[in-house]
């Protein structure tokens, strides 16, 4: 597998371009759409589907563009940030950036239906707290996080629909999940350099601070 890191959009988030075969790949995150454009023709790769850790703007802005060019594509996103795709008020565009939201003829799909265009080797995790629902895809040895996991630190709930308790929970059940992982995974956050799991639970302050907590 590979993966193309996209640096992009107004405050350089990143979208990446995941591909299985030398043709083929899956947007996550769109950030700009020109941006991504380009390097899929430079790339010579035809996207399969639109894929959104949560529905924040800088997450979501390059979509209608991406979508003028590929009209059949789908967009997966976790059913409680849905309506974050329709409202620049919900997904904090008014107030950041420029009012920005899909039209409302935009296919959006749950998640449980990417199998149909993904192989048995991707699974979808619950990680909500930075938004209800964020969440974290995991592809083989790789980890795309969102705004959920960043390099030594997490992401923020003071937003709209954050929450810090929930961060938390869901922070337990991650050190929970891969505290005696034998299997290094890399990590793809939403913004800022990658970084990797063993790295993270020694070095990333909340994780340390946590597991600690929890008496491991």
């Amino acid at each position: 597998m590979e993966v193309v890191r996209i640096p992009c959009g107004p405050i350089m988030t990143n979208s990446y371009l995941i591909s299985s075969d030398p043709n083929t790949c899956f947007v996550l995150d769109p950030a700009d759409g020109s941006t991504i454009l380009q390097r899929l023709q430079t790339l010579n790769r035809k996207p399969i589907a639109i894929l959104l850790t949560h529905g924040h703007w800088d997450h979501i802005t390059g979509i209608n563009l991406i979508l003028e060019q590929f009209p059949a594509l789908s967009v997966f996103i976790h059913q409680e940030d849905q309506p974050f795709l329709f409202d620049s008020t919900l997904n904090g565009s008014v107030n950041f950036y420029a009012p920005y939201q899909l039209d409302h003829s935009v296919v959006v799909k749950p998640w449980d239906e990417l199998s149909s265009y993904a192989d048995e080797s991707w699974r979808v995790i619950e990680t909500p707290g930075h938004t209800n629902g964020s969440i974290t895809i995991r592809v083989q040895n790789h980890l795309f996080t969102g705004d959920f996991l960043f390099q030594e630190t997490i992401g923020r709930t003071d937003f709209q629909f954050g929450s810090a308790k929930t961060m938390h929970s869901t922070l337990k059940k991650f050190i929970t999940s891969y505290k005696d992982s034998n299997e290094n995974y890399i990590i793809h956050p939403g913004h800022g350099e990658e970084t990797d799991l063993f790295h993270e639970l020694q070095f990333n302050p909340f994780l340390v601070r946590m597991t600690k907590q929890m008496g491991q």
